[in-house]
C-alpha cells in the first residue's frame, strides 16, 4: 500500500514538474519596436482621461451622428422633409455653401482633449438616404453618361483647408490621416465598384495633389471583404490602384467575430502580400475597426478575465502582423457605461492599460519563446497563449506581459537571461494578476539582482493576464 502511495506521488510530482510552461526571455536579443497601435471609434467627452490612460490617442471621425459626416457641415445634398438630393447648386470653393459649427465644435473638443483626429470623409450609418447614393456631379444620367466625381473631390479638398490650413474661418489641426468611406460593399454603398474606384481616382487627382504629404487611404472594408469572401475592394480595388498609378497610403479595413485572435494574423498577412504583390510595400495596414461582436455580449465580456485576455490577445496579434493601428469599435471597451458617465473600469480596461505601460517604459521587444497560438482558424476556437516582453532603451526596466486566453496552462516559468544586473544590484519585481479573482491585483517584492533570473508561477490564470 505505501508502495502504491508513493508510485502515486511520484506521478503527480512528474506530472507537475512536466507540465510547467517554460518562458526563456532573451533581454540582449531586440526584435522589435513595440508601437502605440490603439485607437477608437466614436467618443464621450468624460471618458478622455481613461481613453488616454488605456493608450487610445487617436479617434476616428465616424458615426458620431449628424456631426462630421459631409452631409452634416455642405449642402452637397437638399433634403425636402422625406428625400435627399443631390444639390446641383453645390459649389464646393463657395464658402457659404458650408455649414461648420458643430464639425468645429467637435473637432476643437477632441483636440483640446489630445485626441488626434483619423477623418472619415463619408457618412455614417444610419443614414437611409444618402449612404446609398454615390456622390457624382449632377446632372447625370448612368444610363447615358459616365460618372463623375470632380464635385465631390474638390470638396475634399476643401474639407482639408477648412480643418488643417484655416479656410473658411476654419482650424489649424495638423490633421494626416483621412479615409475615404466606410464599407462599401455593405450597406453604406449602393454604387458600382468602378463608381468607387473612380471616386477614389478623383480624390487622389485632386486632394493628394494639393496635400501630397497627407495619408490618404480606403476603404473601411466591410468583414466579408477583409475575409476574402468578396475581391471587389481588396484585391480589385489595390490592382486598380496600381494600374492607374494611384496612391494607397493606408489600406483600412474591419474584422468582427474572431474566435481565435491569433488568426486575425493571417488576414494581415494577406493583406500585407497583396498589396506588397502590386508595388504598395510602404502602404500601411490599418483596422480601422475592430471588436468581438457589436451586441450586449460586450457588457459581459469586457468584464470577464477572459474578455481581458481576449483583447489583449488581439492587441498583440495586431503588434506581431504588423498593423499600424487598431481601432476599437467603440473606442470605450474597456469602460462600462460611458454613455450615462457613471463609468466603472472592466477587466479589460488594466489588460489594454498593461500594454500601453509596457509601449511607453519599455518600447523594445525581445525576444521569447513563449507563445502557444494556432495560424488561421479566426473564425473557430484555438488555444491562445501568448507573451510579449521587452526593455527599456536605457537597459533598466524589463516587463513581461503574458495573455492566457485558452488551452491548459496554469503553471509557468520565467527564464530570464542576459540582464544588466549583479548580486550587487536590488531589483523591485512588480506583478499585476487579471483573473477570476481579481480585477487587477498588483504585488511587489524586492530579489538580488542577477544576470539570469527565474521565476516560478504555478498559479497562472486560466483565463487571465499577468504583467510583471
Amino acid at each position: 500500500m505505501k508502495k502504491q502511495v508513493f508510485i502515486l506521488l511520484f506521478f503527480i510530482f512528474s506530472f507537475h514538474i512536466f507540465a510547467q510552461k517554460i518562458i526563456t526571455i532573451d533581454f540582449a536579443h531586440v526584435i522589435d519596436t513595440v508601437k502605440n497601435i490603439q485607437a477608437g471609434n466614436k467618443y464621450y467627452e468624460h471618458t478622455a482621461q481613461l481613453l488616454h490612460q488605456e493608450g487610445i490617442d487617436f479617434i476616428r471621425a465616424h458615426d458620431i451622428h449628424h456631426v462630421l459626416d459631409y452631409s452634416d457641415y455642405s449642402f452637397f445634398w437638399n433634403y425636402d422633409g422625406s428625400n435627399y438630393t443631390i444639390n446641383q447648386n453645390f459649389n464646393p470653393e463657395n464658402s457659404s455653401d458650408y455649414s461648420w459649427e458643430q464639425a468645429d465644435s467637435l473637432i476643437d473638443l477632441l483636440s483640446s482633449n489630445g485626441f488626434d483626429i483619423f477623418f472619415r470623409i463619408g457618412v455614417s450609418y444610419p443614414n437611409p438616404y444618402i449612404q446609398n447614393l454615390p456622390p457624382y456631379d449632377p446632372p447625370c444620367n448612368s444610363n447615358t453618361e459616365p460618372y463623375n466625381f470632380s464635385r465631390f473631390a474638390s470638396l475634399t479638398k476643401h474639407i482639408y483647408m477648412h480643418f488643417n490650413e484655416n479656410w473658411n474661418n476654419g482650424r489649424n489641426d495638423s490633421i494626416v490621416y483621412w479615409e475615404l468611406w466606410n464599407e462599401p460593399g455593405g450597406v453604406f454603398w449602393n454604387g458600382d465598384t468602378l463608381q468607387f474606384y473612380k471616386m477614389y481616382h478623383a480624390v487622389c487627382d485632386t486632394l493628394k495633389t494639393y496635400a501630397p504629404d497627407i495619408k490618404l487611404g480606403a476603404p473601411g472594408a466591410v468583414p466579408s471583404t477583409t475575409i476574402g469572401v468578396n475581391h471587389e475592394y481588396r484585391e480589385d480595388f489595390i490592382y486598380y490602384c496600381a494600374q492607374n498609378n494611384l496612391p494607397i497610403d493606408f489600406y483600412s479595413w474591419h474584422i468582427y467575430g474572431a474566435k481565435n485572435p491569433y488568426g486575425i494574423k493571417s488576414l494581415a498577412d494577406t493583406i500585407r502580400n497583396i498589396l506588397d504583390e502590386k508595388g504598395f510595400t510602404e502602404t500601411e495596414s490599418i483596422i480601422s475597426e475592430i471588436n468581438s461582436q457589436l451586441d450586449s455580449s460586450l457588457d459581459t465580456l469586457g468584464t470577464s478575465p477572459y474578455g481581458a485576455a481576449y483583447y489583449l490577445s488581439t492587441l498583440l496579434t495586431a503588434h506581431i502582423a504588423g498593423v499600424e493601428k487598431l481601432f476599437w469599435y467603440p473606442s470605450c471597451v474597456g469602460i462600462l457605461s460611458p454613455i450615462s458617465g457613471d463609468t466603472m473600469l472592466s477587466r479589460t480596461f488594466y489588460a489594454m492599460s498593461a500594454f500601453h505601460i509596457l509601449q511607453e517604459n519599455t518600447p523594445l521587444e525581445v525576444e521569447n519563446d513563449g507563445n502557444v497560438v494556432v495560424e488561421g482558424n479566426w473564425d473557430h476556437y484555438e488555444d491562445n497563449f501568448m507573451v510579449l516582453s521587452a526593455k527599456s532603451e536605457d537597459n533598466q526596466q524589463f516587463s513581461i506581459l503574458i495573455s492566457n486566453l485558452s488551452g491548459n496552462i496554469t503553471n509557468i516559468r520565467l527564464i530570464l537571461n542576459n540582464l544588466p544586473f549583479d548580486n550587487n544590484d536590488s531589483l523591485k519585481v512588480t506583478k499585476s494578476i487579471i483573473s477570476n479573482q481579481h480585477t487587477y491585483y498588483t504585488e511587489e517584492e524586492t530579489i538580488i539582482g542577477n544576470s539570469n533570473i527565474i521565476i516560478d508561477d504555478p498559479d497562472c490564470p486560466l483565463p487571465g493576464v499577468l504583467f510583471y
